[in-house]
């Protein structure tokens, strides 16, 4: 009898203990769904805020009918919002799965790409062709960066698997291994830095800052592709891992190969890695931190392990986008500072000129603002002009111009020129064409249709100019100042979201100066786009513009507020001038020129 309800008390013991574990294992699904629907929370804040913000309904009807939407919202949503919040998931799912794997099969809770020198090799190889433009031949420019991180990237971490394979070097052997990669990687990235020119060193120092802004739908194909590859051989591997948490030596016994095991996981980190650090540029704390915060939650039973630390991974670099969009009212700060291609004009590794001249060399350019001016400053023959052709496509151009989320270098120059307006210095001499029907010219040549309303809306824009008394007048017949206004609603009539003006004050009386740069700039708000002015004078440039870069021999020397880039300092390397800034009575700041600083600038 004793033994009969011994054996009856082990039952209930046994069926006991299998219900707990079937209700742990019940628990972790129920955390797995937690996490989906946290994760789906947060991609719907990461679609609907910005600088652009937008309700679930446009949202809703964007994704389900973009036709039913303007062009702008389809561009927000389409081009920009999904391909950057979709990115900062399979990033951060790759992150967190690959740093969850790597602290398993090297028994180090420190391990991750970032700690043991992955994404800093990545960063060595971005500076190679940021700095010195050399990479894989045949690459396209616009993949050049991302090639050449992916390729370091893999290289350390294939490094890192050639010393996993040594029998005589331990787990711990194989960290100090990846620090001294990081060290020496950073080492490289420094001596790069050093030989850099300020427009290069600008370029590496925003592609390390780790930027969601470079998503695109191709590098999200590639990325996802690689993802849907990749996983399923991970969670095979789920048991085996699993055990290697046990140790090694009875994993061995398990029957498991732990070298073969180590090879193909770490093959597996290698690849995801080194794509999400090659894409987005380097983003630290994700593998670090989601592999721990899933142990915490689910233990280290890897079939729920892997999956929860690339969900975590996922959820955190997904809030991360989110909160970038909200830290600075207005302002997209990479992920860790996330900088956006939404609401302005950016250029990066941008280069133009002509078959023997290289004027403008790799220029990198954050966001320029819509609804300001931003004016374009230095000496004669610096670039100014020679840029603002390129912009427009009328030089030829290399490198990448976003405009509002879309890379204008892949665009037809047709589909660019209706974004893209320039302006140049002056009107061929002797056009014996009314104002009017010059701007209906520009209207309709420029695909626009002409109508009745549309001839309502030439004469309000020359009513808002204050020439509307000019309509019926010739070109021929109008002073410099009047040209200039009428080039202005030639620009304007067709409605760009770039408006380049090249020197439009030249040959300017100090009245029509202030009237163009008055109406150019209330033009600029009200119709929020960007505009980037050419100006000589430095005191127009502190007046009336928000924004400014200043060029010498083809490099930007200076970007942001007028007042902060115009200082006695960059005069005096820019122009060679010995210059001081004065405020008047009013408060406005004036440059004061006291002499030469050395020989006249030829």
């Amino acid at each position: 009898m004793t033994t009969e309800t011994s054996l009856l008390a082990g039952e209930e013991t046994l069926h006991h203990t299998m219900q707990n574990y079937h209700q742990v294992l019940r628990r972790r699904l129920i955390w797995i769904g937690v996490l989906l629907l946290a994760i789906l929370a947060s991609l719907i804040l990461d679609f609907t805020l910005g600088p652009a913000g937008l309700s679930l309904e446009t949202l809703w009807n964007t994704l389900l009918s973009p036709e039913s939407v303007d062009a702008g919202t389809r561009v927000i949503v389409w081009d920009i919002r999904l391909p950057y919040a979709l990115m900062a998931l399979v990033v951060g799912l790759s992150l967190g799965l690959a740093g969850a794997e790597m602290q398993t099969i090297l028994n180090n809770p420190l391990a991750s790409p970032f700690t043991l020198g992955v994404s800093s090799a990545a960063a060595f190889g971005a500076a190679l062709a940021i700095i010195l433009g050399v990479g894989i031949p045949g690459i396209p420019d616009q993949w050049l960066i991302s090639a050449n991180a992916f390729v370091f990237a893999l290289f350390a971490a294939l490094m890192l698997d050639a010393v996993t394979r040594w029998t005589q070097v331990s787990s711990a052997g194989v960290v100090l291994f990846g620090i001294a990669l990081v060290f020496t990687f950073n080492a490289l990235v420094s001596m790069m830095q050093f030989i850099a020119s300020e427009d290069t060193l600008q370029g590496l120092v925003f592609w390390t800052m780790g930027s969601l802004a470079r998503a695109s739908w191709e590098k999200l194909g590639v990325l996802s592709v690689a993802l849907a590859i990749l996983v399923p051989f991970s969670m095979m591997s789920s048991w085996k891992l699993t055990a290697l948490r046990l140790g090694e030596d009875r994993a061995v016994s398990f029957g498991i190969d732990v070298r073969r095991l180590r090879l193909t996981t770490l093959l597996r980190i290698s690849i995801l890695s080194a794509l999400a650090v090659a894409f987005v540029g380097p983003i630290g704390f994700i593998g670090l931190v989601a592999p721990h915060i899933a142990r915490m939650m689910f233990g280290e039973d890897h079939r729920f392990y892997l999956p929860a630390s690339a969900l975590v991974g996922a959820l955190v670099l997904s809030l991360a986008s989110v909160a970038s969009k909200n830290l600075l009212p207005g302002v997209i700060i990479p992920v860790g500072i996330v900088t956006s291609l939404i609401g302005g004009l950016t250029l990066r590794g941008f280069s133009a000129g002509y078959p023997k001249n290289k004027v403008i060399d790799n220029l990198n350019i954050a966001a320029l603002p819509r609804g300001e001016i931003t004016v374009l400053l230095g000496p004669n023959g610096c670039g100014k002009s020679t840029l603002l052709r390129a912009l427009a496509g009328l030089n030829k151009g290399q490198g990448e111009m976003w405009l509002n989320g879309e890379d204008l270098m892949t665009q037809p120059f047709a589909r660019r020129a209706k974004n893209v307006v320039y302006l140049p210095q002056s009107l061929p001499a002797g056009v014996h064409l009314h104002v009017l029907e010059s701007i209906i010219v520009a209207q309709r040549a420029s695909g626009g249709l002409h109508s009745a309303s549309s001839e309502a809306e030439i004469m309000h824009l020359l009513e808002q100019l204050g020439i509307a008394h000019l309509a019926m007048r010739y070109l021929d017949q109008l002073s410099g100042g009047q040209k200039q206004l009428v080039g202005l609603a030639q620009s304007l009539i067709r409605r760009p979201a770039l408006l380049l003006l090249d020197e439009p004050l030249s040959a300017l009386d100090l009245n029509y100066q202030f009237h163009v740069m008055d109406l150019v700039r209330r033009e600029t708000a009200q119709r929020n786009i960007v505009t980037v002015v050419v100006v000589h004078d430095i005191n127009i440039a502190l007046r009336h513009a928000q924004h400014a870069l200043m060029l010498k021999q083809g490099a930007l020397v200076a970007e942001g507020q007028p007042d902060k880039v115009i200082t006695p300092a960059t005069l005096a390397k820019v122009y060679g001038v010995d210059g001081r800034i004065e405020h008047c009575s009013r408060g406005i700041p004036q440059v004061m020129i006291d002499g030469l600083t050395g020989p006249a600038l030829v």
